[in-house]
């Protein structure tokens, strides 16, 4: 078994989290021994958006330098909005997200089915919906 540290870890999305920078991560992750890292496609780590050509393939090889693999790149959508209008940018978001996943070499993307803003804390896994049906169970 392989252990890969998420970015999100230090992405300083939660109050009192610690934010590193993407280099500054990876850099981490080699120094606690991880096999791997999993990169959360958004700011302020690894956004399709920011990063261009040259910027990804230096991250590339810093990651390499490190040796570290990629485990996986965490896209952040949310197809679970009504809206066709929204569903269509989500869209384009995962195609950006499955290029940059090729570029620097990952072969897994992470998808939500829904998205972080339908979940609420208290709820099941299933009222969330995370749950999951035994496929011995009848409709």
């Amino acid at each position: 078994m392989k252990l890969a540290l998420h970015s999100v870890s230090y992405s300083g999305a939660w109050e009192g989290q610690c934010c590193l920078p993407l280099k500054r991560f990876v850099s981490k992750a080699a120094e606690f021994g991880y096999d791997g890292i999993e990169l959360m496609a958004k700011r302020p780590h690894a956004s399709p958006l920011d990063l261009d050509e040259k910027a990804r393939n230096d991250l590339k090889e810093f990651i390499r330098s490190k040796n570290l693999e990629i485990a996986c790149i965490a896209a952040y959508n949310d197809f679970a909005d009504p809206s066709p209008y929204h569903r269509e940018v989500e869209l384009l978001y995962l195609r950006e997200t499955i290029h940059l996943a090729h570029d620097l070499g990952a072969e897994i993307v992470r998808i939500f089915a829904s998205g972080m803003k339908n979940m609420h804390s208290g709820a099941s896994y299933t009222s969330n919906g995370i749950g999951s049906k035994s496929i011995s169970e009848k409709p």
